[in-house]
């Protein structure tokens, strides 16, 4: 698989302690990348155009809240970060909580994103 080498990498993670093992792996086979929590003051000023490959978590500063919550939390932090018109790229539901991804992909294609879904289990 070609993964971007350039920066087009995003993790977003509102755990550091969860982000720091792959962002160490992805810089030690030489894949410039960029993280962000759920924090505002974190974020872009303006979202991020030329994303090829988003690791998201979908529970971002939101235990305890609703399912729904969750996942349009999740949305409105990937909109802040990744540009509406940025074309395809691969989204990575990099969650503990596979029940919300089918509701993420709804919202996110709504929204008209281009993505491609892959679920990879936090653990």
């Amino acid at each position: 698989m070609n993964i971007p080498e350039n920066g087009r990498i995003v993790v977003i993670d509102d755990q550091e302690s969860e982000a720091i093992p792959l962002l160490k792996t992805l810089s030690k086979n030489g894949y410039a990348t960029t993280y962000f929590t759920e924090k505002i003051e974190d974020m872009p000023t303006s979202p991020l155009p030329g994303i090829r490959l988003v690791f998201l978590d979908i529970v971002l500063g939101t235990d305890g809240q609703e399912a729904r919550g969750k996942v349009v939390t999740a949305a409105q932090i990937l909109g802040k970060i990744v540009d509406k018109n940025n074309g395809p790229f691969i989204l990575v539901a990099w969650t503990k909580h596979p029940e919300h991804i089918s509701e993420l992909s709804k919202l996110l294609t709504e929204n008209g994103y281009q993505f491609v879904l892959v679920d990879l289990e936090k653990s």
